[in-house]
This record gives C-alpha cells, sequence and structure tokens, in this order.
C-alpha cells in the first residue's frame, strides 16, 4: 500500500497539470501564437496568456486558499481586462473563500476529478472489439490535427499552425493516440509522463459518436500503453 497522502498526489498532480498548460499553449491552433506567462504570487500560480487572448483556461489563478483572501483584487487586477478563472482544490474551498469569490462575481463553472491508477498490463485479447488504437508520430500528426478539427464545428487550421503546433504531439513526455471504431475516427486520448508520474485522459470525441461508451478493453488498453 502507498505511504502517500491524498495532498502529495494532490501536489504532484497540480504541478503537472501547470506543465500540461504550457504545452497546450505551445500547441494550440490558434492564427495567433499564445504566449503564456507563469509566475507565482505568493501561494498563487498565475497562468497568463500574454498575446491578449480572452481563455478561461490559459488565464487561471491555481492555488488560491483563505490566506489568498486579502489579495484577491491584486491577483485578479494582474489580467485586466481579462476576468481569469481560478482553479481551487477541495482543501481550500471554505466559507471565506467562497464568500470573497461571490463579492467579485464568482460562481462555480466546472468541477475536475483526478484518479490515481496504479498501473496493470491489462489482457489485451479479451473482449476484443472493432477498435484500433495507434500512438501519433512524426508521420501522421498531421492526421491528429485533422481529426481535432472534426471535433470543433467551424475550426479553421493554416499552414502555419499546423507547422507550429504538429511536433509537440509526438514529443517524448507528451504521447497522444488515435481510437478508431468501425474502421472511423472516434477520439483520442493523452498522456503527459514527467516527475515519475503523469496524467492520461480523453481529449475529445469525433461527433458522429455521440455519448457512445467505449469497450472497457478499450480503455483497458490505453491506460497499459500509457
Amino acid at each position: 500500500m502507498s505511504s502517500r497522502k491524498p495532498l502529495d498526489y494532490l501536489k504532484q498532480i497540480e504541478q503537472i497539470e501547470t506543465e500540461l498548460t504550457q504545452l497546450n499553449a505551445s500547441r494550440s491552433l490558434t492564427a495567433v501564437p499564445r504566449n503564456l506567462e507563469v509566475t507565482q504570487r505568493g501561494n498563487c500560480t498565475l497562468l497568463k496568456d500574454i498575446s491578449g487572448q480572452s481563455s478561461a483556461y490559459y488565464n487561471r489563478i491555481k492555488g488560491f486558499g483563505p490566506e489568498d483572501v486579502p489579495h484577491l483584487h491584486s491577483l485578479m487586477s494582474q489580467y485586466k481586462p481579462i476576468v481569469p478563472s481560478i482553479d481551487m482544490t477541495p482543501n481550500h474551498m471554505t466559507e471565506e473563500v467562497t464568500s470573497a469569490l461571490i463579492t467579485q462575481g464568482m460562481f462555480p463553472v466546472e468541477q475536475l476529478v483526478f484518479m490515481v491508477i496504479h498501473p496493470v498490463k491489462a489482457d489485451l485479447a479479451k473482449n476484443r472489439t472493432s477498435h484500433l488504437i495507434k500512438r501519433v508520430t512524426e508521420a501522421n500528426a498531421e492526421q491528429m490535427i485533422e481529426w481535432i478539427q472534426l471535433s470543433h464545428k467551424n475550426m479553421t487550421v493554416t499552414g502555419e499552425m499546423i507547422t507550429r503546433a504538429k511536433p509537440y504531439f509526438y514529443s517524448p513526455n507528451f504521447i497522444n493516440y488515435l481510437m478508431t471504431m468501425e474502421g472511423k475516427p472516434c477520439g483520442n486520448g493523452i498522456s503527459l509522463s514527467e516527475w515519475g508520474g503523469g496524467i492520461y485522459r480523453e481529449r475529445f470525441h469525433i461527433p458522429r459518436f455521440p455519448r457512445q461508451r467505449l469497450p472497457i478493453s478499450a480503455a483497458e488498453a490505453k491506460v497499459s500503453r500509457c
């Protein structure tokens, strides 16, 4: 049994998630390249897209807690005229913090759950289905970008954007997977692995498979490969 405490995992997840945001900014398929600035103010990590683009994901305050309440106005002013989002972990969700955020007109919009997985080798032979998983490489990275376009309506991607973002999709510590079902694209997963740990998540699903539950064997295979 692991001797690590929940807060130990939480600190590692926060660190990895910050690095993931920096990586996502570098490979972002936007006409104007994102320029993510990461600074530390007290207990808080400030993520700010200084290219001026408004995005709740790339303009975030992480680690905000009770000790930071007196500095809330100062922290928010770093982002003007953009209003940042605030990431809070469960141990920081106090009545005092909630009241302070409400006075700034803020309210909860999303909850994320991170689960710790202790790796096991999946039996890839059982429950075989029509799914196929392949890793993104330099050879098929542009196919990955095409799939991203399929998952976002009215998304325009230029050659310059592809050239800029393409290498990040097959970097050694940022592994992407493409998944097909019935011979057609249905989605992908990503795995960011550093510091003796990492994050795996489903990144998107193609609209032609709305709310479809992927086979258990497919999920096992993807986690095993990560």
